[in-house]
C-alpha cells in the first residue's frame, strides 16, 4: 500500500495518476484546500481521516504500508520520522518543487533554514517583516526574543485552523492576511505596499509556488527579500514531477505496494 500525504495542489494530481495506475493507496490531506480538491477528484474514496491515519500507523495495519509519498513540502513535517519508526521501514519519497536559480541582486539574501532567516532579519534595521513562508514555522519568528520590537505580518492560507494558530501564537488580526496563492507580481506589490513591508521572507517553492513573482515584486519595490532554500538529504528519495514518482514506484514493483 502507498500512503500519500497531500499538502499542495500537485499532490492531488499525483494521487489521481497513481490511482489510475492501479496501486493500492491511502491519502491524507494536510489542509482544507487539498481536502476539498480531493473530495471532488476520482480519489475521494481513498481519503483517510486524521484519526484513521493515527490508528493505522499505531497498529498492525502499518505493516501494509510499503511506501510513503510526501507531497506536503513543509520543511518541518514529521512524516520521514514516521516512516523510520515503522517496523517494516517503508520507502520514503519526497515530492519537491524545482527551486529557482536566483538572480544576483544585493536585495536578495539566501539562507538554508528558518533559524538563519531569523538571524538575517534580526540584523536589519527594519520595522515591518512580511512573512510568506507558510504557517508551520511562524513561531520561530513570532516567539523570537530578538524580534519582539518588530511588526510581523503573515500571509497564510484562508483556513480557520491556520488562522487560529496565528492568533494562538500571538499574531494580531490586523497582521494576518489570509489569501490563497500563488499571486501575480501586481498583487504581491499591492500587498507589500499596503502593509509597509520593510523586508520579505519567503521559501523557495519554485515558479509553481509563485516565488518568482514574490522576488520580482520585492525588487521592483526595492525591498530586501530573504529566500529560504532547502538542504537536500541523502536519507530519502526525491522526485520533482509525477513521471519521476512513477519511475520510482515501477522500480519497487517487485515488492507488494
Amino acid at each position: 500500500m502507498i500512503l500519500l500525504i497531500v499538502g499542495v495542489k500537485e499532490g492531488v494530481e499525483i494521487a489521481e495518476k497513481i490511482a489510475t495506475e492501479g496501486y493500492s493507496i491511502g491519502i491524507l490531506a494536510k489542509n482544507k484546500t487539498c481536502l476539498e480538491r480531493l473530495k471532488k477528484s476520482a480519489c475521494k474514496d481513498f481519503l483517510l481521516k486524521g484519526n484513521v491515519f493515527q490508528d493505522m500507523i499505531n497498529s498492525d495495519e502499518a505493516s501494509k504500508i510499503s511506501c510513503i509519498i510526501d507531497a506536503d513540502l513543509e520543511i518541518s513535517n514529521n512524516f520521514q520520522n514516521i516512516a523510520c519508526s515503522l517496523s517494516k521501514k517503508p520507502t520514503y519519497i519526497r515530492y519537491l518543487r524545482e527551486e529557482l536559480e536566483l538572480p544576483k541582486e544585493p536585495l536578495i539574501r539566501t539562507v538554508y533554514s528558518f533559524e538563519e532567516a531569523v538571524d538575517e532579519v534580526r540584523g536589519k534595521e527594519v520595522g515591518t517583516i512580511f512573512l510568506t513562508t507558510g504557517s508551520y514555522n511562524l513561531e520561530k519568528f513570532i516567539k523570537s526574543d530578538s524580534l519582539t520590537d518588530r511588526r510581523i505580518v503573515v500571509r497564510v492560507l484562508p483556513d480557520w485552523k491556520v488562522i487560529k494558530k496565528c492568533q494562538d501564537i500571538g499574531v494580531v488580526s490586523k497582521d494576518i492576511i489570509a489569501m490563497q496563492g500563488p499571486f501575480s507580481v501586481r498583487i504581491n506589490k499591492a500587498t507589500f505596499k499596503m502593509c509597509n513591508a520593510d523586508i520579505i521572507v519567503t521559501r523557495d517553492s519554485g515558479k509553481s509556488g509563485g516565488t518568482d513573482n514574490k522576488i520580482a515584486a520585492a525588487l521592483e519595490l526595492k525591498i530586501p527579500i530573504v529566500v529560504i532554500k532547502r538542504k537536500l538529504s541523502d536519507r530519502y528519495l526525491t522526485a520533482y514531477n509525477i513521471s519521476e514518482i512513477l519511475k520510482l514506484l515501477n522500480k519497487m514493483k517487485g515488492d507488494t505496494i
